[in-house]
């Protein structure tokens, strides 16, 4: 009988020449046809490619290989294909009924050294037998098997994720690198952790992605891949809480990471505010109201326009639309300028006067109070997970049981967390309100003199947005 031998793993970490697995599967496949006498025509080898499909055709399509066995069934010039493992060849029950049929349609039937059922003569091929049996049990194994695994590795994340460990542990992201060990948390790069700081605090200032990313081309920084910064991986590190203390995979989130934070709290939300304004404008050295102004009437950022030596601030999504969304909402930018100006003087000039009139004694009250009512509920879901666990040791609960009350409340704790982180910056920001109030006293009498850019530095530091209408007054909302 005239054989191809396959030989297959799923990853390319597998398929590396230092691993025994590709040569193994085909030594031990190649003995079997020598005492068999069958005589080997070809061998084919999937190096890192996996069998979890649903289609033939589709996985063809991703795997030359896999093509390239089917071509040879197809052929009419083999009668057996041989592997260690079924699931060399599947790993879903879809799947195997797509290459089983191929294999029948074309007399050709499949030997698996670890599940063997004796070929039947090429003339005696045909009928419902044991070996369809086997094939078809291998097939939902297999699938329950890829299941198991899965379950298994997300078990293992979630583990890892409570336990304030990075659950990528083998990828750690630009600024960091791998602890001592896999149970270990990530330690800072010192140099790289320094851009990232500088990354985010460009970013707070008003500067745009691509803005960042062709900054730091020119200043010849390394990135974290081969190549050059672009939009989207500065993007996609703004946006990353891994920064500033968090570890995430997936769903699974623990604010209370045991790395290092490169970002203090300030700097995030600061950067995330930016992140969130629509429209924001990318000029590297901002105006100074850039990223603070937004329409009252769609919520879109106002944005800087200069037409015939004169500057004006108009709504975003009109500008973006051609004037099919919104309004123009246009304001000439000078005396908009002034009147800010005007106001954060007089802050500045009498502080307890503007902390006053901004409730600051009373919020600050407030949300002491909330954040107290939190960490309580916070306190409670612990006991409740620790209870739970000790029902577990005594046998009152299973496993499964476990698992759902665990991942029940390990959900309700990340959310009064980030309720908590919520509230707690909340705190942080008033009390940041009254220190940079009394730091920026210093620069009272020079502060009309000041450029745009150093006037936006102090603006961000007091103002968390300004809100304009044609109709009415703007409004100023304080940090």
């Amino acid at each position: 009988m005239r054989a191809v031998i396959v030989a297959a793993v799923s990853t390319g970490a597998q398929a590396a020449q230092e691993k025994y697995s590709i040569p193994q599967q085909l030594e031990v496949c190649h003995d079997l046809c020598q005492q068999r006498i069958w005589e080997v025509v070809g061998k084919v080898v999937i190096e890192g490619h996996s069998r979890n499909y649903n289609w033939l055709d589709e996985l063809c399509a991703d795997c030359p290989q896999f093509a390239e066995l089917m071509g040879i069934i197809r052929s009419g010039n083999i009668d057996l294909v041989v592997v260690r493992d079924l699931d060399r060849l599947w790993r879903t029950d879809a799947l195997r009924a797509q290459v089983c049929a191929v294999c029948r349609e074309n007399h050709v039937q499949i030997f698996a050294v670890n599940q063997p059922i004796e070929p039947a003569p090429p003339d005696q091929m045909g009928g419902a037998d044991s070996r369809l049996i086997v094939e078809a049990v291998s097939g939902v194994i297999s699938q329950m098997e890829n299941e198991s695994r899965r379950r298994r590795m997300l078990f293992g994340i979630q583990n890892r994720i409570a336990k304030g460990l990075h659950g990528g542990w083998s990828n750690p992201a630009y600024g960091y690198r791998n602890g001592g060990g896999s149970q270990s948390p990530l330690k800072i790069h010192e140099t790289e952790a320094g851009w990232v700081r500088w990354m985010f605090e460009r970013r707070a200032e008003g500067w745009g992605f691509s803005a960042i990313a062709k900054e730091l081309n020119r200043l010849g920084v390394p990135s974290s891949r081969s190549g050059a910064w672009g939009y989207t991986p500065v993007r996609h590190m703004l946006r990353n809480s891994l920064y500033r203390g968090t570890v995430h995979w997936g769903k699974f989130t623990n604010v209370d990471g045991l790395h290092e934070p490169i970002i203090d709290e300030e700097l995030w939300h600061r950067a995330q505010e930016m992140n969130a304004a629509k429209g924001i404008s990318h000029n590297r050295k901002p105006y100074a109201l850039t990223g603070l102004l937004r329409c009252g009437y769609c919520g879109w950022s106002m944005v800087y326009t200069r037409a015939h030596n004169w500057r004006f601030v108009r709504c975003n999504q009109y500008a973006h639309s051609g004037g099919q969304r919104c309004r123009s909402n246009g304001h000439s930018a000078a005396p908009l300028e002034r009147y800010v100006l005007d106001r954060v003087v007089s802050a500045l000039d009498n502080p307890e006067a503007f902390l006053e009139s901004r409730g600051h004694q009373e919020n600050t009250q407030a949300i002491k109070g909330q954040l107290v009512a939190i960490e309580d509920q916070i306190t409670a879901a612990q006991l409740a997970r620790e209870r739970w666990n000790r029902l577990y040791e005594r046998g009152d609960i299973s496993g499964d049981e476990l698992l759902g009350h665990r991942y029940r409340l390990q959900s309700q704790l990340v959310a009064l967390k980030e309720q908590q982180e919520h509230i707690a910056y909340q705190l942080r920001d008033l009390e940041s309100a009254r220190n940079s109030v009394s730091q920026l006293q210093c620069v009272l009498s020079e502060l009309r003199q000041f450029p745009a850019s150093d006037l936006h530095a102090v603006y961000v530091r007091l103002i968390r947005e300004i809100t304009l209408w044609k109709d009415r007054p703007l409004l100023i909302a304080w940090r």
